[in-house]
């Protein structure tokens, strides 16, 4: 198993409001407001977010998310 986030750069890696190493269940797996991933989808207006502004990277965007 290699080190995957030696492949990654640093400032494309989503930032959630509350992440933890311990559980999961005590943390808020939502984009931070200074996560690089939020309004950095697809540029298509097909996959916007239901507010109109291109969608976030991940499960909370698109025109399907909540």
């Amino acid at each position: 198993q290699g080190d995957w986030s030696s492949d990654v750069c640093s400032s494309d890696l989503p930032v959630f409001r509350a992440w933890s190493n311990d559980a999961t269940d005590n943390d808020v797996l939502t984009l931070d407001g200074r996560s690089p991933a939020l309004n950095s989808g697809p540029s298509e207006t097909s996959w916007n977010d239901q507010d109109g502004s291109r969608n976030d990277r991940g499960a909370t965007g698109g025109p399907y998310a909540n």
